[in-house]
């Protein structure tokens, strides 16, 4: 069994303001670890709670990637927030 990769509530992006990403995975009882620096995370680094934020003040690469015992870790899920600048424009459809 492979664990699931963790999904963001924010997508990688510009935003003019500090944002909070709730971090979610699909495998009951996954251990979230994440690093914010770029690097792959491994069991070592932070953990965060399925359903629970980080919070994303400054620009940075956050990096996520869930463990559970028994199971092959999931894929790395990658977002890269720029924090003060100016959002994209959205066109509309």
């Amino acid at each position: 069994m492979t664990v699931s990769a963790p999904q963001l509530s924010v997508p990688s992006g510009t935003y003019g303001s500090a944002q909070s990403v709730v971090v979610t995975v699909d495998t009951a009882g996954a251990i979230i670890h994440y690093t914010t620096n770029g690097a792959d995370p491994t069991e070592a680094d932070p953990v965060v709670a399925s359903g629970s934020s980080i919070g994303v003040a400054q620009t940075l690469t956050l990096n996520l990637r869930a463990y559970l015992a028994g199971a092959i870790p999931g894929p790395t899920t990658t977002a890269r927030y720029v924090i003060g600048g100016t959002p994209a424009t959205q066109l509309a459809a």
